[in-house]
């Protein structure tokens, strides 16, 4: 029995000492200033390996009112959105890159 507690416990340790390999994925940032906005909203996208992506805004009742894409290898990250004809209430900014998706909140007065 004592063989089979060291065997059991040399498995364990040999596994603790080769730990699976991960791949870090790619820090985005999402930022939408002013908040809240009556005019202008701009959407910063920190997007450092140029990934393509999908940006598209989303008004209280879930309706699409803004949709934009950056293709792969474009170094577009900011975007200046008029939102005078949204209508009032909390939107919703929602990035998808890479099969992740990214959402950030604001305020339309």
């Amino acid at each position: 029995m004592k063989y089979l507690y060291a065997l059991l416990f040399t498995a364990l340790f040999w596994s603790c000492n080769n730990p699976p390999e991960i791949e870090a994925e790619p820090v985005l940032t999402l930022v939408t200033y002013p908040n809240p906005s009556r005019e202008l909203i701009r959407i910063y996208v920190k997007n450092d390996i140029q990934a393509q992506f999908t940006l598209q805004i989303f008004d209280p009742e879930g309706e699409v009112v803004y949709e934009g894409s950056v293709p792969e290898g474009d170094p577009t990250n900011d975007f200046v959105i008029s939102v005078t004809d949204f209508g009032t209430g909390a939107f919703h900014a929602v990035l998808r890159m890479n099969g992740s998706v990214y959402t950030k909140k604001f305020m339309v007065l």
